[in-house]
Order: C-alpha cells, then sequence, then structure tokens
C-alpha cells in the first residue's frame, strides 16, 4: 500500500525548529523522549530490527516519516485532532526547494525492509564511518511535486536544475531519506556509489568556509572569470584546466565555479585511490595536491575512503 506524506520546507518554522549549523542538528523535538528510536515498551520484529540498525551504525532506522502521532481532543464537528511531528526533511532545503513538496512510498513488509536495512548498512553507513546521520529514512520511493497555480504537480526539471521528480536521496538536518527505487538499489552497482558521493559533497558544503580555504585558495582568482580575461582562448582543454589546479574544464567561458570545483574533486576521492591519481595526472602537481587536500579532509570526518 502506498503511503503518502505532503509538506513543505516552511512548515519546520511553525514547529519551531531552529537553524542549522555547519553540523546536523542532531537533537530530538521532545527532551524526555526519542522519538527516532522504538518505544522501549515495543518488542516487535521490526523494533529490534530498528535497534540493532543503530548498535551497529550508531544512526537511528526509520521505514516512515511519522515521528508522534497522539489525539489532541476534538473539534466542533466530532473529528479528532491529531499532535502530529514529522520529520523535516525539506528543512534543508529551504531557499531552493521551499516551493516543492515530496511524498514517498514507504517499503511494507518485514523481510523487504531487513532487506532495506542490510542494504543501506553496507552500502552507505559503513563507508559513512563517524559521519553517519543521525537518522536513515528508508523508503521504496520519492516524488517531488511543485505548486502550479495552486494545483500540486509532479515536478517537470528543467536546464540547470537540481530539482527532480523522483530524488533518490533527500539530505535532511536530522534525517536522511534514501530511495531504493523499486530493485534499482539492488540492482545498480553505481546507485549507491552515487548517493554517497552527494551525501560526501552535502557534508563538505555544509562546513564553515575555513575548512575549505586552502582547497579553494588554488582556484579563487580563476572562478567565475572569463578565459579571455587570462588571454586564453574559449574552449574546452583538460590540460591547460589541469596546469592551473583544476581536476578538468567543464566550460567553453570558464574554467571553474566553486561548487563545480569541489564537486569534481569530491567525486575523485570518493572513486580513486591516490596511487591511482598520481598516475592519472602524472604532470598535474597542483590537481594531486589538491586531491590530497580535500582527501584529508574528508578523512577527519569520519568518512572512509579509497586507500
Amino acid at each position: 500500500m502506498k503511503k503518502i506524506r505532503f509538506y513543505v520546507a516552511l512548515s519546520v518554522v511553525l514547529l519551531g525548529f531552529t537553524a542549522c549549523t555547519d553540523e546536523e542538528d542532531t537533537s530530538p523535538s521532545y527532551a524526555d523522549q526519542n522519538l527516532f528510536a522504538p518505544s522501549e515498551s515495543d518488542q516487535s520484529e521490526m523494533a529490534e530490527l530498528r535497534r540493532n540498525f543503530y548498535k551497529e551504525t550508531s544512526a537511528y532506522l526509520l521505514f516512515n516519516d511519522t515521528l508522534y502521532k497522539q489525539q489532541n481532543g476534538m473539534d466542533a464537528y466530532g473529528n479528532p485532532i491529531w499532535n502530529v511531528e514529522l520529520v523535516d526533511l525539506a528543512y534543508s532545503l529551504i531557499g531552493e526547494a521551499i516551493s516543492y513538496r515530496y511524498t514517498y512510498k514507504y517499503i511494507e513488509g518485514s523481510e523487504n525492509k531487513k532487506r532495506a536495512a542490510n542494504l543501506i548498512k553496507e552500502k552507505l553507513a559503513e563507508r559513512l564511518g563517524k559521519a553517519v546521520p543521525y537518522s536513515f529514512l528508508i523508503v521504496d520511493s520519492i516524488t517531488t511535486w511543485e505548486n502550479n497555480n495552486g494545483v500540486w504537480e509532479i515536478v517537470v526539471p528543467y536546464y540547470y536544475s537540481d530539482v527532480e521528480a523522483h530524488p533518490i536521496q533527500l539530505l535532511g538536518t536530522r534525517c536522511y531519506a534514501i530511495s531504493t527505487n523499486g530493485d534499482t538499489g539492488y540492482q545498480d552497482e553505481d546507485y549507491f556509489t552515487t548517493v554517497f558521493k552527494k551525501i560526501v559533497l552535502n557534508k563538505l558544503e555544509r562546513l564553515s568556509g575555513d575548512k575549505l580555504s586552502a582547497f579553494y585558495s588554488y582556484g579563487e582568482k580563476y572562478y567565475q572569470v572569463g578565459k579571455t580575461e587570462f588571454d586564453i582562448p574559449y574552449g574546452v582543454d583538460d590540460h591547460l584546466a589541469r596546469t592551473h589546479g583544476f581536476w578538468k574544464d567543464y566550460n567553453y567561458y570558464y574554467f571553474a565555479m566553486r561548487h563545480f570545483d569541489l564537486e569534481y574533486f569530491t567525486d575523485a576521492v570518493c572513486t580513486y585511490s591516490p596511487s591511482e591519481v598520481e598516475e592519472m595526472m602524472a604532470g598535474y602537481p597542483l590537481v594531486i595536491e589538491r586531491f590530497n587536500l580535500l582527501r584529508e579532509i574528508i578523512k577527519s570526518m569520519g568518512i572512509k575512503v579509497i586507500d
């Protein structure tokens, strides 16, 4: 059965959530109750699965986004009034996703939930190490909706947009929602490699600027400056870009933008070992320096990288 839950980024303001810092906000909303863990009285098979997942990964495990639901009286028509708290996944997307809503198709059946928990533990939690989120919400699929003149419709991605109709992850401040996309996550070898890279990039982007200042210092004078400003003709030339310390030349007019510079090196750190990069980038010492610099930053976050 398909479970649906709508929410918008603005709703977290109404719930009184505070702004995040560089690190994820891992504080539960209720001081006397951890809503991310099963209650002590719950001795069900799924409660035990969730407890074991936490013991093995230090991250809580969720299969739906309702953390708390309790009846809080009746309205004038005799209908129950519910006090509900949801995982605030949209919070981290404020500024770029305030006009979007997300729905989930939940995973049904204990065996499917066990299978999904083992998948996330192996493909993500073990690689993230100490950098695991406060909790994982594992679902079958995620759908993004946008408001079109008062009517909610499935989003249609547009050029240069990061918005996806069916994202495979939503990276919130207290929780990462991960979609298995049906059986795709089990069958596609590259599926969770992509998720892992996006998580690492997201964590780097949340760091304070001074922690990445040394990495960015190599490219500061080039970011968003036209190539002709350096007497370089327009075109794409990886060799020329790498002599200036960039992973590759991706734009006809510019060497790099800060975001893409970080993204390409993050992808490299998550994909290659230092020895592979030294061989690939022989003759480009600045690229090797920046690779090793970012690799050490990522390792310092507790994330496991390729040796």
